[in-house]
């Protein structure tokens, strides 16, 4: 199975242009959000502390050792995240910086999307991204239909990547012909409803507003 984060970014590329679907700050927060996801899964690399632990709660701790045939970008974001207890949401900024070229090197590798430089007025360099499996795409967005769409019961992947999506004002264009308020009304239902992955969530929005307040208000910190 492909990483959470590369499934997310081939979603939040158009398909016709390889552009992506939302503003920059929103999709490096994102993409961060659902690499960290990656790393907590059952079985992977990290877990998020609670009542009880040594380690104040709400803190990401690393689980040792990283398996030796462990997916190489999973591998450079524990080490990335080794020597420090974050929050999540400061493990999102850490693990940012080079993120989205990977991942899109990835979809390239995998024969999901080709590479298309240009040049934009004919000297600023740009590249996009469109899609190549157009099929394989939509069969990525069947379950996400299903849930939004026929009320089927969300896998924990489907959850992550509905949430992630809805956050980044990029679920609609999943659900092509249905109206933006709908598709939003049943996704905020849908994270009511089942909160497994709120503090993955929680997190990704702050990191989306804090990039906002600095952008408008000239300097905002993080606290």
């Amino acid at each position: 199975m492909t990483l959470l984060a590369e499934d997310l970014l081939w979603l939040l590329l158009d398909d016709d242009t390889g552009e992506p679907l939302v503003d920059k700050q929103s999709l490096s927060h994102a993409l961060a959000g659902a690499l960290l996801v990656d790393l907590v899964a059952p079985n992977r690399f990290a877990r998020v502390t609670g009542p009880g632990d040594t380690v104040r709660a709400g803190r990401l701790v690393l689980l040792e050792p990283v398996p030796p045939r462990a997916d190489p970008l999973l591998a450079h974001a524990v080490e990335l995240l080794r020597h420090r207890n974050l929050t999540p949401k400061q493990a999102i900024h850490k693990l940012e910086p080079g993120l989205r070229n990977t991942l899109s090197d990835r979809l390239c590798s995998h024969r999901r999307v080709t590479r298309q430089s240009s040049r934009l007025l004919g000297f600023i360099p740009t590249t996009t991204w469109p899609t190549i499996d157009r099929d394989a795409k939509n069969v990525l967005r069947r379950p996400l239909r299903r849930v939004l769409l026929d009320a089927h019961h969300p896998d924990h992947r489907t959850l992550t990547l509905i949430t992630l999506l809805h956050i980044s004002c990029a679920l609609p264009a999943q659900c092509p012909g249905w109206r933006r308020r709908v598709i939003d009304e049943r996704a905020m239902r849908i994270r009511e409803q089942y909160t497994e992955s709120t503090w993955t969530t929680e997190s990704v929005r702050q990191a989306i507003c804090d990039s906002y307040a600095r952008t408008y208000t000239g300097g905002y910190l993080i606290p």
